[in-house]
């Protein structure tokens, strides 16, 4: 039903794809690409989900870094 939908409850656009985490732990380098694209790394202790509507992290969030595009 709503699966071409990608604004907020605004309308406005939003971005596709979330930043990119690179869990420090095992090197792994993270991207929830839509909404509700929920990823773990190869180790599972990292986490992300939400795209470009909203940033989720779960599991060792204190190691990470944001890898810059």
């Amino acid at each position: 039903m709503f699966d071409d939908y990608d604004g907020d409850h605004t309308g406005k656009p939003m971005p596709k794809a979330g930043p990119k985490i690179r869990h420090r732990a095992c090197g792994d380098v993270i991207q929830s690409m839509h909404r509700h694209d929920f990823k773990w790394c190869k180790c599972k202790g990292l986490a992300v989900d939400g795209g470009g509507a909203y940033l989720r992290m779960v599991g060792d969030i204190k190691n990470y870094d944001v890898v810059e595009a």
